[in-house]
């Protein structure tokens, strides 16, 4: 008997069902990622950095969503805006989802606030490993004959240009909001047999939302909230942060009803030197999945390479006053 996991099937299905289409990918330390949802939240830092990361969900489900990504941030301070590239691949059960964009960002001052609009375009490339799926009715044995118009039987492929818009505003008393649309041209994604259509990509509005506070007391405090909507669903994530000198410890709540509740997270990032910063956080399940996995894992990775000049002007000493 050819044998396949009926939770690839599963995973899949859910994936596409009932809106047929695609959802962002989730990340529980959402500063680490901000720029990845909001083209106009990168490159604030005035640094160049290299970031990376992975987030391992539900494991112990078979084929459980896997996310992981690389991209590197460039300021350009004298033109008072940013750039950044990135690549980021995307497992769902059979489904694979991989990017690879551009994004700029331009910077608006406004007294002590900045207000910083962004947009990323790139290419989006869809798998679907049909030979990991299996049907009710299909045949297995020595050949794979799903017995169904839709699936094919081996893997397909289709690439989609995507366009990402932000807008992100700060101010020097530690308030952060930003706000984004992705992508703004939603497409059928045509993975079946014959080109046929299988899912849609569907835009979404993200929110986010910080405060950093700095207090009298030994640590300060970084708190948090994302909002993100199809338009039919929402999800939405709170948390906060002790900020110590070279550590940080969080914790953060994803969803805020019964049927949208999924995790609470444990995080820890670590400054390790001036240079590099390191992230991990783990989800405890606690919806009705929870029985099946034992929680979720992600890592993050930044590095920062101070290879560009301090954006702020050099004081000329006058040699009278010396």
């Amino acid at each position: 008997m050819f044998e396949k996991p009926i939770f690839a099937s599963l995973l899949f299905l859910l994936s596409i069902l009932p809106a047929q289409s695609q959802q962002l990918a989730q990340w529980s330390q959402s500063w680490f990622t901000i720029w990845q949802d909001n083209p106009a939240a990168m490159a604030q830092q005035n640094d160049a950095r290299f970031t990376a990361g992975a987030r391992f969900q539900w494991l112990g489900i078979d084929k459980s969503p896997y996310t992981q990504y690389v991209g590197f941030e460039l300021p350009l301070p004298k033109i008072r805006s940013g750039a950044a590239v990135y690549m980021k691949n995307d497992r769902v059960g059979a489904l694979r989802i991989t990017n690879a964009k551009l994004a700029l960002n331009k910077k608006f001052s406004f007294g002590k606030q900045t207000l910083t609009a962004g947009v990323d375009a790139g290419i989006v490339q869809y798998a679907l490993l049909s030979n990991q799926l299996i049907t009710p009715d299909g045949l297995y044995e020595g050949v794979i004959d799903h017995q169904d118009a839709l699936l094919a039987s081996q893997t397909q492929q289709v690439m989609l240009a995507e366009i990402g818009v932000g807008l992100h505003w700060k101010n020097e008393s530690g308030w952060q909001i930003g706000a984004a649309l992705r992508p703004i041209n939603a497409s059928q994604v045509k993975l079946g047999e014959n080109s046929q259509s299988l899912l849609r990509t569907q835009m979404h509005a993200i929110v986010q939302t910080r405060y950093q506070w700095e207090t009298r007391l030994p640590f300060d405090v970084d708190l948090f909230a994302v909002v993100v909507s199809d338009g039919a669903i929402m999800q939405t994530q709170i948390g906060g942060v002790l900020v110590f000198d070279a550590l940080q410890v969080g914790m953060a709540l994803r969803g805020y009803s019964q049927q949208s509740l999924d995790a609470a997270s444990a995080m820890l990032s670590w400054q390790v030197f001036d240079k590099l910063k390191l992230g991990y956080a783990y989800d405890l399940g606690i919806s009705k999945l929870k029985n099946y996995n034992s929680g979720s894992h992600e890592v993050n990775l930044v590095y920062n390479l101070h290879i560009l000049p301090n954006s702020q002007p050099k004081i000329m000493y006058n040699p009278r006053f010396l």
